[in-house]
């Protein structure tokens, strides 16, 4: 990897890093104010943190040229980030016991446990369970994993998507 490359790799995940702190920070204190300045984040900071990373990890054909697919990817790249969230938030049914970010009690998320059990906190009737009474204990670095990780897959996703010749995506009939 070249030092360009790397340089600009550290700022695009620090940008993701932002929105996905903002996120987080949101659900548990879903206020106007922390609503709206995650939006303008992820409107605003996620297409350039994308692009950041899109450019440290390219072969280097469009060097210097940064937003080549206009607003499109823009849009794409938003809605990447807002899916990546959602599959986090649906992987709280994959449920286990994590040593590593939980201290060995019950935890929710894949591949990384992002919440744990608030053993001692939750309600009698949510003991041994994730549930909204344990949004507290979202841990921010395994929800970052997460996120990460999802994002990559959609990525690739996309990536295979734009590869194929133009006569495969058209719908047939």
């Amino acid at each position: 990897m070249r030092r360009a490359n790397a340089i600009a790799l550290v700022p695009g995940l620090w940008l993701l890093g932002i929105v996905i702190t903002l996120g987080i920070l949101t659900v548990n204190n879903p206020s106007l104010f922390l609503v709206t300045l995650f939006g303008l984040a992820t409107l605003a900071l996620v297409p350039t943190g994308s692009e950041l990373c899109r450019f440290a990890l390219s072969s280097g054909d469009n060097e210097h040229c940064f937003f080549p697919g206009g607003y499109r990817t823009y849009i794409f790249d938003i809605v990447i980030m807002l899916m990546a969230i959602c599959l986090t938030v649906a992987t709280v049914h994959f449920q286990h016991s994590s040593r590593l970010f939980c201290d060995g009690r019950l935890s929710a998320g894949f591949p990384v446990s992002f919440i744990c059990d608030a053993s001692g906190e939750s309600p009698l009737s949510s003991v041994g369970k994730i549930d909204a009474a344990d949004l507290d204990s979202i841990n921010l670095l395994g929800s970052f994993v997460d996120i990460l990780f999802y994002v990559s897959l959609l990525s690739v996703a996309r990536l295979a998507v734009s590869r194929l010749p133009v006569p495969a995506r058209r719908p047939l009939g």
